[in-house]
């Protein structure tokens, strides 16, 4: 059984182009974090917040090191003039994976902003 040219570029274009958006939503939020940082607010985040946080930024960690790993191997195969099955694995492979990390940022994102968020604990008197 064989893949749809077509499908398969709309699916690599479509996890580009959202890698693309998540990386620099990402960005922002972590920008706004460290702004809150330096400028001495205090967040509160529960045990179980930063437990699932520190998994899910643990996972994504590790998909982009199997993500990176992948690149790598492609690059093994040398220029060639037509695309072979093992190719069209790889490329299958590469954007599982990148379907996953999009799907794990935008929950982290998503986490970050809870944070950002949040009400300041008030200081007891």
């Amino acid at each position: 059984m064989g893949f749809s040219p077509t499908m398969d570029r709309r699916r690599v274009f479509g996890a580009s182009a959202k890698f693309a958006v998540r990386a620099r939503e990402y960005q922002e939020v972590m920008a706004e974090w460290e702004r809150k940082r330096r400028a001495g607010e205090t967040m509160t985040i529960f045990r179980s917040e930063a437990d699932e946080i520190a998994a899910r930024l643990k996972m994504t960690d590790d998909l982009w090191n199997q993500i990176q790993l992948l690149y790598e191997q492609s690059g093994k195969t040398g220029k060639k003039s037509r695309a072979t099955k093992r190719d069209d694995r790889l490329i299958g492979r590469g954007v599982a994976l990148l379907e996953r990390l999009n799907d794990l940022q935008r929950a982290n994102i998503r986490q970050f902003r809870t944070f950002l968020t949040r009400p300041a604990p008030k200081a007891k008197s």
